[in-house]
């Protein structure tokens, strides 16, 4: 796997930014940005928030400790940006992959979905996401992200039928015949004349998410 670091040119702010670039697949043209976040008070600005996004290229992961709360995401409670957060993630068509899985548990304190998962629409349907029972002595649990089938390319083949040299063959045989034996030889004729006038040709297809695609945009 090739890698290579991201860099960001943001805003001042106390929110800690990582990244790097991954080129999954022997045949992948456009490499993964993946994102780490950690924001120590969940303090943000929506002028930060869309510099960073301005500078991201789908396809693209976004993980991190955003220190977030609000109830879409199982706080019982809505921390000072979490609504700009949230908005800024469904505005620019991004997807959260942890709605409901808490992270975080932190002694004499309700458990809360601290570590937000967050990718590029193009990426939804090819994520699986699993949070890990385990903690290893941290107060966050790990959180494991695959990705299966994206980047694969198909190959689709496809006939078409020059229906005007198909005429003119049918006609011509027509024209020259005194007589057709049976229905199958007809039928077989027409087969044959189908054959000669078809083309056929393959095209390479990268597979996009089922619900939402470029052509959406």
């Amino acid at each position: 796997m090739t890698k290579a670091y991201a860099t960001f040119s943001l805003p001042h702010s106390e929110v800690e930014v990582l990244g790097v670039k991954l080129w999954i697949g022997p045949n992948s043209n456009s490499p993964v940005t993946v994102v780490n976040v950690y924001s120590p008070r969940g303090i943000f600005s929506d002028i930060w928030l869309d510099s960073l996004f301005s500078q991201l290229i789908p396809p693209f992961l976004i993980f991190g400790d955003f220190n977030t709360h609000h109830p879409a995401i199982g706080s019982h409670f809505t921390s000072t940006d979490a609504n700009m957060l949230l908005n800024w993630i469904s505005i620019n068509n991004m997807s959260l992959l942890n709605m409901n899985k808490c992270t975080g548990f932190q002694g004499g304190q309700n458990p809360a979905l601290l570590d937000l998962s967050i990718c590029s629409e193009d990426l939804f349907s090819h994520c699986q996401l699993e949070v890990s029972l385990d903690q290893y002595d941290s107060d966050h649990c790990p959180i494991l992200v695959s990705l299966s089938g994206f980047g694969v390319r198909t190959i689709r083949a496809r006939s078409y039928i020059n229906w005007r040299h198909f005429s003119t063959k049918i006609n011509d045989y027509l024209d020259k015949s005194l007589e057709i034996k049976s229905i199958e030889a007809f039928t077989q004729i027409f087969h044959s004349f189908s054959v000669s006038s078809s083309y056929r040709f393959s095209s390479s297809s990268r597979k996009h998410s089922p619900w939402w695609d470029v052509h959406c945009n």
